[in-house]
């Protein structure tokens, strides 16, 4: 997979992220594949996101998810909406309208803010005190969290 000229976030690439740039959700494989040849992707960026499972992706938390499966090798069994146990989903919900990049407690407050159940409260509230540059890097603390890293 590529890591050249992107840093690491989330499971995902930055240049990769760049690549699918202006992307409408939800989508497909082939829709990523259009979007980053059209924003002038690299070949290699190009490669790695046709290595992504057929899938629908519903935003970049999705791509995410798929690109660390696919890094490890994972079998991705996947129904529409539902991302570790349907949790995430309700996360991504629960934070709708943050800006980044945003910490921890931005994440609490937006999160009471949006009414989010008490179940994905304590969810952000057991990720890490670090400092989020998008909703990619939720994921991957997210993920990271959930593994028990």
């Amino acid at each position: 997979m590529a890591r050249r000229g992107g840093t690491r976030r989330g499971g995902i690439t930055s240049e990769i992220e760049k690549s699918l740039k202006g992307i409408s959700f939800p989508a497909n494989k082939q829709d990523l594949v259009q979007q980053a040849k059209s924003n002038h992707a690299s070949r290699e960026i190009i490669k790695d996101i046709q290595n992504l499972p057929e899938d629908r992706f519903n935003s970049p938390i999705d791509i995410a998810k798929a690109w660390g499966e696919e890094k490890r090798g994972e079998q991705t069994t996947r129904s529409v909406g539902t991302r570790r146990g349907g949790i995430t989903s309700e996360i991504e919900k629960s934070l709708k309208g943050i800006s980044f990049p945003a910490n921890k407690q931005d994440l609490v407050q937006q999160a009471k803010k949006n009414n989010a159940s008490q179940n994905v409260l304590q969810a952000i509230e057991n990720l890490p005190e670090d400092k989020f540059k998008s909703p990619t890097d939720v994921a991957k603390a997210w993920g990271e969290e959930r593994r028990g890293m």
